[in-house]
């Protein structure tokens, strides 16, 4: 395989989100196969090969041995034990450079220059195996197998590693880089993953790990598959780096061109910015989590459905709203709430239609919190729903901790909540607002709740798109140091755009329309690298096989 059949093949099925990993994998497959480079066409004249071919012959090699695979003449299946050795054990008993698992660059395979220079009495008790220059290290614990690495130089202090590696010397016929690139194959990692023991930190013995086999092809050939292997990889870097630029620049391009339409100024503006999105829609639209946020802006914006006169306007729904307040007041089931101040100029808001008007939260609905205590939990009780059981839009009860019927009723005594009530988490993962569509009654833990003054007089899902809409925002801005608040002041002075309300269940159906068509246009998307990842795995099934 050569550069322009790798450009080809890449060019091809580049958009598939792994090909990049799936082509090294790929040319270590080829390359330790015996197929990336043609065998030598004479027979190889290296003195140690023929050592140690006479050894193998001799004393080492065992016929029974089960292969992996087939490998080409002139090759030889041994295990690790026959070309490496390790170079050693001892406890420091000076300055010494110590080599753990975080000093591995697994990019190139080589020691990071900020090893830890540490003197005797420092050392780790893992500190033990001696290696040398030219030795190859190999983490044999889990999740640290793709810890491999060359010695590329003698250490000064001298180095000694972990004793998580499995060090190996190679003899004088075994290119250092051929074993490297053995050890990161996908048949040798398979072969070690089927032998290791352990439930949490899994590993492979010492004497196992020296038992693995490896094939062994004349020291000629080892030399140009491993600058073929080089070769190729820096090729696979090069095309990662332009993928990743190609990608990079499309995401500039949706970014901008969405939020110049949900940034418009006027009319004009916005129809020259969605003619520009139309006529770049075949990868603009392949970023559908910013569409679906350009489209809960332009539905917060008064832009996504046309206004219609004969609906009202939100200065008269405020005024109904504000009635219906006062008439809870007086009925003595809601205390009298402070007036809050107009929305000034520099908060987070925009040219709203002539219909619309901005509120704040506090306003339009009756913004409460539940416990910030934790209550002490039972086995059968009632449920305490906290921010992780809101997860995309919706409330999740299948993982929640019960309280008792007097804890509830104390909680409930401030933040009961009912159906069709909005639920917002204000603390760590901020925002995923959720819409309550389940009968069962429960309790809040560091959850907002949106209750309404009146019932008719309000949409439910409206609220639940600008929750949505602006959750973004409130991360941005919220307090707190390891773990991120808003507060209920904060979120009932939060700046909210009424429209009136029979536009509000208009978008709000707008909206749906067109999140389920973000669903489709995500399932064919997801559906068309399926099929991309299927035929880089076929094409590449096929190149091995030829």
């Amino acid at each position: 395989m050569d550069r322009a059949q790798l450009l080809q093949h890449f060019d091809t099925l580049a958009e598939t989100p792994d090909a990049v990993a799936k082509l090294r994998t790929f040319v270590l497959d080829l390359a330790v196969r015996g197929r990336l480079v043609p065998q030598a066409s004479k027979p190889e004249k290296d003195a140690a090969w023929q050592k140690f071919c006479r050894e193998l012959d001799e004393r080492v090699y065992n016929p029974e041995s089960p292969a992996l695979f087939e490998i080409p003449d002139g090759w030889r299946w041994v295990v690790l034990d026959a070309i490496a050795e390790p170079c050693g054990q001892k406890k420091p008993e000076k300055r010494f450079t110590y080599i753990d698992v975080g000093a591995i660059d697994n990019v190139r395979g080589a020691i990071t220059p900020d090893v830890q220079v540490l003197d005797a009495h420092e050392a780790p008790s893992r500190a033990r195996k001696l290696v040398r220059s030219n030795s190859v290290i190999y983490s044999t614990v889990r999740p640290y197998l793709r810890n491999i690495a060359v010695i590329e130089k003698e250490f000064h202090p001298p180095a000694i590693v972990s004793t998580a590696f499995a060090v190996l010397h190679p003899k004088p016929f075994l290119n250092s880089r051929f074993l490297f690139h053995w050890l990161r194959s996908a048949p040798f990692q398979e072969d070690v993953a089927a032998k290791m023991k352990g439930v949490a930190y899994p590993a492979i013995s010492d004497s196992e790990f020296w038992e693995c086999p490896i094939p062994v092809p004349p020291p000629e050939e080892q030399r140009r598959i491993v600058a073929k292997v080089g070769e190729l990889l820096a090729l696979c870097d090069e095309l990662e780096a332009r993928q990743t630029a190609v990608r990079e620049h499309r995401v500039r391009i949706v970014r901008s061109a969405l939020d110049h339409l949900t940034a418009a100024k006027d009319e004009q503006d916005f129809r020259k910015h969605s003619a520009f999105i139309l006529q770049h829609s075949s990868f603009i639209f392949e970023d559908v989590p910013a569409l679906r946020q350009a489209i809960l802006s332009l539905a917060v914006q008064g832009r996504l459905v046309p206004q219609d006169l004969s609906e009202g306007n939100a200065t008269a729904l405020i005024e109904r709203i504000n009635e219906a307040k006062r008439k809870l007041v007086q009925d003595g089931r809601l205390r009298k709430l402070e007036m809050s101040s107009a929305v000034e100029e520099g908060e987070p808001s925009w040219q709203l239609p002539p219909s619309w008007l901005w509120t704040r939260l506090t306003d339009v609905f009756d913004v409460r919190d539940g416990t910030h205590d934790t209550p002490k939990y039972v086995a059968q009780g009632f449920p305490l729903v906290t921010s992780k059981n809101l997860y995309t839009g919706k409330l999740d009860m299948t993982d929640v901790k019960f309280i008792s019927t007097e804890d509830h009723t104390k909680i409930c005594e401030r933040s009961k909540v009912d159906r069709e009530d909005n639920l917002f988490a204000m603390i760590g993962s901020i925002g995923n607002p959720a819409v309550v569509d389940v009968e069962p009654e429960f309790s809040i833990k560091n959850v907002a709740l949106f209750k309404y003054y009146s019932r008719s007089l309000s949409e439910p899902r409206f609220l639940h798109l600008y929750l949505t809409f602006a959750a973004q925002r409130m991360r941005e801005v919220a307090a707190g140091g390891v773990q991120s608040f808003v507060s209920l002041g904060f979120l009932r002075q939060y700046p909210f755009p009424l429209p009136p309300l029979a536009e509000q269940q208009r978008i709000v159906a707008k909206v749906d329309e067109l999140m389920r068509w973000c669903d489709a246009l995500e399932s064919r998307l997801t559906a068309a690298q399926t099929t991309a990842t299927h035929l880089l795995d076929a094409t590449l099934r096929q190149i091995l096989a030829t």
